[in-house]
């Protein structure tokens, strides 16, 4: 009647049948679009980088130390 499903939910076997050679037989069918793409990419990366203003942050602060200790308006008093 009903089928009772007695595996856990978060099962710990590991699968052992992955199959590399497959998986690169399965990918190499669609070598042509990596011969179209990878140029194209690396055009459009040559490109952008070419194209776009370098943007470059600049921060200072100066400390000025005195042997005179000025007191300002107090001093003259």
């Amino acid at each position: 009647m009903n089928k009772v499903n007695t595996t856990p939910p978060f099962s710990t076997e590991t699968e052992d049948d992955f199959d590399i050679r497959g998986l690169v037989y399965r990918l190499m069918r669609y070598w042509y679009l990596l011969v179209i793409f990878l140029p194209v990419a690396l055009m459009v990366a040559y490109l952008y980088l070419r194209y776009t203003p370098s943007l470059y942050q600049a921060d200072a602060t100066l400390l000025i130390k005195s042997d005179a200790s000025t007191g300002g308006l107090s001093e003259d008093l």
